[in-house]
C-alpha cells in the first residue's frame, strides 16, 4: 500500500538513526581532549553494533627499513563468535606498494574507498582474507589534511554482503573523524613540545616572563620577575597594579615613550633598559622586550606579553670597565701634560738658549773660515726647525686654553691650525654652544676625537676639503666631520687596524662610549669619510652619579 514503510526500510532507518547516534558520540569524545587512542575501542565497538558487522579494525602506515610503504593493523573490534585477528603477524608488515596490493594503494590514496567481496579478488589478495573467514570487505582510507594515515575497514564473516550508503557514509565520517582527531593530537604534541621547550630556554636564560591585559590593565608575571625584585608573586599582586610604578623615575619617560611607540605600532617590539626599585628600596637593573600579541579589528591592542632579564651585573661591570677607561684617559692626559710642560718648559728653553748662542757665534763670524760660517747658519735653520716642531708637539700634547676656553672656541683653534699646516680648508659650522659649559670630560674628550680625526684626514685621506658641524639639539651633542677625500673599506680598516694594534679609529670610539655617546663611521673607497657622534650631554653631569648609584647597590 502507497505510503507504507516496509520492515527493510524502518531497520535501515533505524540503523542509520544508530548509527547517526554513534557518529555524535565519537565526535564529542575524539575532538574533546588529545588522547584519541583511548576512546577508539569504545568508538569501534558501538559503530561495528550499531552496523551489525564481524569486525571493525584501523590500519595504520609505516615505512619498514627497506624504505616500501607498509600497513599494520593496530585497532580491531569483533563481534560475539567472531576470532580475533590482532594477534596474525602477517598483518603487522603488509607491504602495500608492490603486488598484489598496489592496486589498493591507489584507490586510497586518491581518497576512494574499496568495496569488494572476497570472491572477486585475485587468489593472491583473497590469501589474508580467507586465512580469518572474511567474505565481505569495506575500506575507507584515513586522512589528516592532506597526508594518508591509515585506513577504517569493516569485515563480513558470515556471508557476501553488498554495504548500504549509511553504512558506508558512517564509515566515511568515521574515517574523517579519526583524520581531525589525530591531526588535533599532532598540533596539541608540537605545541606541547614547543612549550617545553620555550620554558627549558627560559629557565636556562633565567628570564622573567610577563603578560598584561591592556584592556584591563591587570599583569601577569611568573616567579622569576618577582625574584628579580625581591617580592613573592602574591606580594607583587597585592603591592604593586603596575610594574612601570617601579620603574625609575629617571628611566621612565624613556620607557613610557618606548612603550607608547610600539603600543600605536610604530616600532615591531619594545625594548629598554631601566632600572627598577626592589623590595628593599634599592635600584636594579633589568632589560625588558616586549610585543603586542594580539589586536582588535580597529588596531586596538590587547594583549601585551614580554620577557625581563636581569642586566645587574652587567651594568655594573659596564660601569667598571667605564670607570678604568676614565682612569686610564686620566693617566694619559695627565702624562701628556706633564711630557708638554717638559717640553715647553726645558727641552724648547735650552733649544732657545742653544739657538741664542748660535746666533751670537753667527755675529762673530768674520773671524770664522767660510766653511764654518755656512755650518752654523745651516745649524740655525735646523734649530729653529727643531724648536718649530718641539713646540707643535707640546701643543698636539697640551693645547694652551683648554682649561679655560669653551669648547667652540678649542675647536675652532684645531681647525684653524689643521689649515695653516696642511693647506685644507675646514668649514666648521657651530650652533648652540654659546651659554653652554661642558663637563671638563666632554671637551677634553671630543677634542681629542676631532684632533685624531684630522689627523686621518692628513695621513691618508688625500682630501681637499673638510666639513666640522658641531651643533647642540637638546639634550644631545651632534659632532659630524667628513672629508672629500678617497675614502676606505671601514670593515677592512678596522681589521688592519686591530692586527696592527692601532688604536686610533677604536680610541675615538671609546672616547665617545665613555660619554655614553654614539660614535658611527661610515665610507666607501673613492666616497670620502663621514664620522658622525652623538653625545647625551644634558645627563653629562649625571653620568658619574648613576655609576656610583649601581656600586652603592652592589
Amino acid at each position: 500500500m502507497t505510503g507504507e514503510v516496509t520492515p527493510s526500510l524502518q531497520r535501515q532507518a533505524e540503523q542509520r538513526n544508530l548509527i547517526l547516534e554513534v557518529l555524535y558520540q565519537a565526535a564529542a569524545r575524539l575532538l574533546r581532549g588529545m588522547t584519541w587512542e583511548e576512546h577508539v575501542p569504545d568508538i569501534l565497538a558501538q559503530l561495528g553494533a550499531a552496523m551489525d558487522v564481524s569486525r571493525v579494525l584501523i590500519f595504520t602506515m609505516f615505512q619498514d627499513p627497506a624504505g616500501h610503504t607498509c600497513v599494520r593493523q593496530s585497532q580491531e573490534w569483533c563481534a560475539p563468535g567472531v576470532a580475533p585477528q590482532l594477534s596474525d603477524e602477517a598483518l603487522h608488515h603488509v607491504p602495500v606498494d608492490r603486488y598484489p596490493f598496489r592496486r589498493w594503494t591507489e584507490i586510497l590514496a586518491s581518497k576512494s574507498k574499496i568495496s569488494l567481496h572476497v570472491s572477486q579478488m585475485s587468489e593472491d589478495e583473497r590469501r589474508l582474507f580467507v586465512a580469518h573467514d572474511v567474505r565481505s570487505v569495506l575500506i575507507v582510507p584515513i586522512f589528516f589534511r592532506d597526508d594518508w594515515w591509515g585506513f577504517v575497514g569493516l569485515h563480513e564473516c558470515r556471508c557476501e554482503r553488498s554495504w548500504r550508503e549509511c553504512e558506508i557514509d558512517g564509515l566515511r565520517t568515521t574515517a574523517d573523524l579519526l583524520g581531525a582527531a589525530i591531526h588535533q593530537s599532532r598540533v596539541s604534541d608540537q605545541l606541547r613540545e614547543t612549550q617545553e621547550r620555550l620554558a627549558l630556554v627560559i629557565q636556562g636564560a633565567n628570564l622573567g616572563l610577563w603578560d598584561r591585559n591592556l584592556i584591563t590593565d591587570d599583569v601577569v608575571v611568573n616567579e622569576r620577575v618577582a625574584g628579580m625584585l625581591g617580592y613573592t608573586i602574591e606580594e607583587i599582586y597585592s603591592d604593586h597594579k603596575s610594574l612601570l610604578d617601579l620603574v625609575h623615575p629617571d628611566d621612565k619617560p624613556e620607557a613610557q615613550q618606548k612603550i607608547e611607540a610600539h603600543l600605536r605600532g610604530e616600532t615591531p617590539y619594545f625594548e629598554s633598559e631601566y632600572r627598577i626599585r626592589t623590595k628593599s628600596g634599592k635600584w636594579h637593573w633589568v632589560l625588558t622586550t616586549g610585543k603586542v600579541m594580539e589586536r582588535r579589528p580597529d588596531r586596538t591592542p590587547v594583549r601585551f606579553l614580554g620577557v625581563q632579564l636581569d642586566i645587574h651585573a652587567r651594568k655594573q661591570n659596564e660601569e667598571l670597565v667605564r670607570q678604568l677607561t676614565r682612569a686610564c684617559i686620566q693617566a694619559q692626559e695627565a702624562e701628556r701634560w706633564r711630557i708638554s710642560a717638559d717640553l715647553h718648559d726645558n727641552i724648547a728653553q735650552d733649544l732657545s738658549s742653544l739657538n741664542l748662542n748660535l746666533k751670537m757665534l753667527l755675529e762673530q763670524s768674520t773671524k770664522f773660515p767660510p766653511a764654518m760660517t755656512d755650518s752654523l747658519r745651516q745649524s740655525l735653520v735646523i734649530l729653529q726647525k727643531t724648536i718649530t716642531a718641539v713646540r707643535n708637539l707640546a701643543y698636539d700634547l697640551r693645547p694652551p686654553g683648554l682649561d679655560q676656553l669653551g669648547l667652540e672656541s678649542i675647536v675652532s683653534r684645531l681647525c684653524d691650525d689643521f689649515s695653516r699646516k696642511t693647506g685644507i680648508p675646514v668649514d666648521l659650522t657651530t650652533a648652540g654652544l654659546e651659554n653652554i659649559c661642558f663637563d671638563y670630560d666632554i671637551r677634553i674628550n671630543l677634542y681629542r676625537v676631532i684632533q685624531e680625526a684630522l689627523a686621518n684626514i692628513r695621513r691618508h685621506a688625500g682630501a681637499s676639503l673638510v666639513t666640522v658641524h658641531l651643533v647642540v639639539s637638546f639634550p644631545n651633542l651632534i659632532l659630524r666631520i667628513q672629508d672629500d677625500g678617497g675614502g676606505f673599506d671601514v670593515s677592512e680598516r678596522l681589521a688592519v687596524a686591530c692586527d696592527e694594534r692601532r688604536m686610533g679609529l677604536e680610541g675615538m670610539r671609546e672616547r665617545i662610549s665613555l660619554l655614553q655617546g654614539q660614535f658611527r663611521i661610515q665610507s666607501r673607497p673613492g666616497e670620502g669619510t663621514r664620522i658622525s657622534v652623538k653625545i647625551p650631554y644634558a645627563a653629562a653631569e649625571g653620568v658619574r652619579s648613576s655609576g656610583q648609584q649601581i656600586n652603592k647597590d652592589r
